[in-house]
């Protein structure tokens, strides 16, 4: 038995960083955005243990891959241990923030759990998405979405009006865990944004969400990664309104329409080794959500 399954990327439209926790984590508050950019996943019923391919990337294929930790993690909470291969085929940059590892995951996730049978409900596959990193829960349902917490507390929001995006990358990667270091060290926290931005998604205003676009991460890393800054100023300067995404460094910029995105696209491409073209996602999540657990007092309330 085989199953082919999207692995959609995604931007965040805003994320707010409050602070580290006491697990070293980083309380955040952040409007998580599904895109049309998709790895491929192919999960399949057969052989022995674990095995995992990867085309068009060179992430590991064993252990290191969250979609290897992801079979497992599912083999731990249902007591499955049939064989499974998997394959990916990368289309999502590696460490671009555009959380291409943690939707593999969550392909993989719902992927194995429809093929073995295993019958684990949303909330499950959640809570298991949940301790492989902070972006999978979002990952499973690749919609639109207020995420608290380190990212796995998400409240469902409706997608926004049809987006163009255009996503950039300077030839650079920059891990998470570097990112939020050097919030640690030069970052502020910020307020508000991803409240006003909610506010505009329930009340289908894109100009509610375009004008309240904004990162915490992203000076920080500007800051030590200058040519983030000049991706984002050219962006602009082609009419986008620009945001790095996540952790970066992919930047993307939101266009009137898809004919300008096209434009802006080619524009960059001889700047650039990474330039593509990617649409918001409408619709249902792909798994629905149990009724959000009840969190404390975020800082900003």
């Amino acid at each position: 038995m085989r199953l082919e399954l999207p692995a959609y990327g995604k931007i965040n439209f805003t994320l707010e960083v409050y602070g580290r926790r006491a697990d070293g984590f980083h309380e955040i508050s952040t409007v998580l955005q599904g895109i049309s950019l998709a790895d491929r996943v192919e999960v399949e019923l057969g052989g022995d243990g674990t095995r995992l391919a990867v085309s068009g990337s060179g992430v590991p294929s064993g252990p290191g891959n969250l979609a290897w930790r992801a079979v497992e993690a599912l083999r731990e909470r249902t007591g499955f241990r049939g064989g499974v291969q998997v394959h990916l085929v990368k289309n999502i940059p590696v460490a671009s923030g555009l959380g291409g590892g943690s939707s593999d995951a969550a392909a993989v996730l719902v992927g194995l759990n429809a093929l073995a049978g295993v019958g684990l409900t949303p909330g499950g596959l959640l809570e298991i998405a949940a301790g492989l990193g902070s972006d999978v829960p979002f990952a499973v349902m690749a919609a639109t979405a207020l995420a608290g917490g380190r990212g796995e507390e998400l409240v469902w929001l409706p997608p926004p009006p049809p987006m163009w995006l255009v996503l950039a990358m300077p030839a650079l990667q920059i891990p998470a865990a570097t990112a939020y270091r050097l919030w640690d060290e030069t970052g502020k926290v910020t307020c508000g944004a991803s409240a006003r931005v909610a506010r505009g998604l329930r009340n289908g205003r894109k100009e509610g969400v375009l004008a309240n676009l904004r990162n915490s991460l992203e000076g920080p890393v500007m800051q030590a990664y200058p040519q983030v800054g000049e991706l984002k100023s050219r962006m602009e300067g082609l009419g986008l309104v620009a945001l790095m995404s996540g952790s970066g460094p992919c930047v993307y910029g939101v266009a009137p329409g898809r004919e300008e995105a096209r434009r802006a696209a080619e524009a960059l491409r001889p700047w650039y080794p990474w330039v593509d073209m990617a649409c918001t996602l409408g619709g249902q999540a792909a798994v629905p959500l149990p009724a959000p657990a009840a969190s404390g007092r975020k800082p900003c309330q």
